[in-house]
């Protein structure tokens, strides 16, 4: 910015304050003047520009080439990026698969050790009806032992039947959850 555009700023600035009508100074955008030679940029450090031996108009085979050879090098580096940018991105959905596989699997053996230990609750029940059959304890009824055979059954994730009053048991959740369930 020149000394006058500054100077032109200052009274524009008072202007407004002391609410006067003024227009806003036209300062330019850049300090590059135009002086009349062309120059192409084709990157960082890379231009072709016009000079006194000779003109852009006369390197038109030049620059169609650089264009070429820029663009090129625009192309690799692109592909290199979205080939990195598809690595990156298959990575992440391959951990994203084996996080949800882990997971999977940690349930299941979960689901598994809870219907083993109702399966075995179910078979300690069974081997107490038998013992008390084979106690020959009188205060056991045919009706208790149907009773006691059913819970059993209740329990058996193999038979999995549902209880009247208890309805259908949950294997696969933990004993907590179960309880809850009650």
């Amino acid at each position: 910015m020149t000394k006058q555009e500054a100077q032109a700023l200052v009274k524009y600035n008072d202007d407004i304050k002391n609410h006067r009508w003024t227009s806003k100074p036209q300062i330019r955008k850049y300090d590059k003047v135009y002086n009349g030679k062309l120059r192409i940029v084709f990157g960082e450090r890379r231009y072709i520009r016009d000079n006194d031996s000779e003109k852009l108009v006369d390197r038109l085979g030049d620059i169609l080439v650089t264009l070429y050879e820029k663009a090129e090098e625009n192309r690799i580096v692109r592909e290199a990026r979205e080939e990195a940018e598809r690595k990156r991105v298959e990575e992440a959905r391959r951990r994203e698969e084996n996080r949800q596989r882990k997971e999977q699997e940690i349930r299941l053996v979960k689901e598994l050790v809870n219907k083993a230990e109702d399966y075995r609750i179910a078979k300690e029940i069974r081997e107490y009806i038998q013992a008390m059959i084979d106690s020959g304890n009188e205060d056991i009824t045919p009706a208790w032992i149907e009773w006691a055979r059913k819970k059993a059954d209740w329990y058996d994730p193999s038979i999995a039947t549902e209880d009247e009053y208890l309805g259908k048991r949950q294997h696969e959740k933990n004993a907590e959850e179960k309880e809850k369930s009650l």
